[in-house]
């Protein structure tokens, strides 16, 4: 079992909070928590009611660990619609597929078990966009009711998420304009927006306790210069909001961190690729970079090969429901986040991508070679020992283009490779091996063991700097270093 990463407590104390009647945004902390955490926090809430004087002294640990059997509940929802999705468009054999794709997924098993909001952020775009599918082929009010509530549901679980309504809104538009029916329908359109609006601002606000809820844009003390800017807007600062006041915190704080870009002593260290650092708004393709890297090798040829199938028959009204809407979803969403988020560098942003994408594969059934034992049988071959070669550390995962892990850190960094989750292999390690040490700040001879985050010095510590003049000849469980130093060594980089 791996150790707590790094912002496991923020969710876990955010959700706590919410139990307790008490969302407001307090720290800067917060600005990424959402209320569903709450969820998290409840195995904690069930055990000091059975035991009222409990208190616990490990930093909240234990309530973390608990608090992860709910998102591995969530995983469990995120399955069946993938099974069920492929299963409705490709067949049983394609859904079982599908299914073996998710849970052999070391990107997302490594991330969506973690307290948090990935696992439900995951979840919420499946859902949503299953619904809001099966409305526009069979309509429906029931079909709409539902995609109305995912998308509520949706919003209250992670900011980035609010790109579905957008992505819904152009293709809603699209085939109103395809069916010409804008205005013979115009009445009924209108009612289907009103019901929906009031559908996911009732979810919001009940998420949020109604906290705050009507307070105009005038009162809030806004620290980004985008929310700053709402508040010059005249009447429109002087009106009551649907809105709860910790919902609209929360973006305003997210603004502000993105705008302090990466490297920021309250955002994130420093951003890292191929070995060079980058602070503020950094590369718009690093994200296409941590997927190539981070992406089993069968993923990515799959996903070419039905991205070449779909282009084959582009303007395919079935075709696009088929496979476009996930292909297009997907990639809407890789564009949109590597051009808007440049201060968090985590493939974790990205996890709502790949169960679209092993959807999508169902598709490769319908070919005949693909359907071969031999092929089939490799590929699941392959699946199962890539991910078992790093279980349960999947938080480091890298696929075969970076050959030797010991060398992972020249390519990528911060929570791709290491979030702290490695804690409880490196103690074991240490008292296994009693002539490894930390490094300190003066150089020295002997062997050592450092994360690779602190090795490369992303948050500008400098508490060992002497120690980046020498390249590691091993790694412990993927995300820390070992050095052997001599005094040799010491006198040549004139340490000495």
């Amino acid at each position: 079992m791996n150790s707590v990463a790094s912002d496991e407590p923020d969710h876990l104390y955010y959700g706590l909070r919410v139990l307790k009647g008490q969302p407001q945004k307090i720290y800067l902390d917060d600005a990424s928590t959402q209320p569903v955490s709450a969820l998290n926090a409840i195995p904690r809430a069930v055990e000091q009611l059975l035991k009222p004087g409990l208190k616990k002294t490990d930093g909240g640990v234990s309530d973390a660990i608990h608090g992860r059997y709910i998102s591995l509940l969530i995983c469990v929802f995120i399955g069946i619609y993938v099974y069920r999705w492929s299963k409705e468009m490709f067949g049983k054999e394609a859904g079982l597929f599908s299914l073996f794709l998710f849970t052999f997924c070391p990107n997302l098993q490594a991330n969506i078990p973690l307290v948090g909001t990935d696992a439900y952020a995951v979840l919420f775009t499946l859902s949503s966009a299953y619904y809001f599918r099966n409305f526009i082929l069979y309509s429906g009010w029931r079909n709409f009711i539902l995609f109305s509530i995912q998308t509520g549901l949706a919003l209250i679980v992670k900011q980035s998420l609010f790109l579905l309504p957008l992505f819904y809104s152009v293709i809603a538009v699209v085939i109103i304009i395809q069916r010409r029916s804008w205005k013979n329908k115009l009445k009924l359109n209108l009612l289907r927006l009103l019901v929906h609006i009031l559908i996911v601002l009732f979810i919001i606000n009940t998420a949020f306790l109604f906290n705050g809820t009507g307070r105009p844009f005038a009162v809030y003390d806004f620290k980004s210069e985008t929310f700053q800017h709402f508040q010059q807007w005249g009447i429109l600062n002087k009106i009551p909001l649907p809105l709860p006041a910790p919902f609209i915190e929360g973006f305003d704080s997210v603004k502000y961190l993105i705008s302090m870009g990466s490297g920021h002593a309250e955002v994130s260290g420093r951003s890292y690729l191929f070995g060079k650092y980058f602070t503020g708004n950094t590369l718009w393709y690093y994200y296409s970079v941590v997927l190539l890297f981070k992406t089993p090798l069968t993923v990515l040829l799959m996903l070419f090969a039905v991205l070449i199938a779909y282009i084959k028959k582009l303007f395919s009204k079935e075709n696009f429901f088929a496979l476009g809407f996930l292909l297009i979803l997907a990639f809407f969403f890789i564009i949109c986040i590597s051009l808007n988020n440049t201060s968090q560098h985590g493939l974790r942003h990205l996890l709502m991508i790949y169960p679209l994408f092993y959807i999508s594969f169902g598709y490769l059934f319908k070919w005949k070679f693909f359907r071969s034992k031999i092929v089939l049988t490799l590929m699941i071959l392959y699946s199962i020992a890539t991910f078992y070669f790093y279980f349960p550390n999947l938080l480091s995962y890298t696929n075969e283009l970076i050959w030797n892990k010991t060398n992972a850190y020249k390519v990528l960094a911060s929570s791709n490779i290491d979030h702290g989750q490695g804690g409880y292999t490196v103690k074991k390690f240490l008292s296994t091996h009693p002539n490894v040490k930390w490094p300190g700040a003066i150089p020295e001879a002997g062997e050592f063991i450092v994360g690779i985050n602190d090795y490369l010095d992303l948050k500008q510590k400098k508490e060992h700097a002497w120690l980046n003049k020498f390249e590691p000849y091993d790694h412990v469980n993927y995300c820390y270093l070992l050095f052997r130093i001599t005094e040799k060594d010491l006198a040549e980089k004139k340490l000495k």
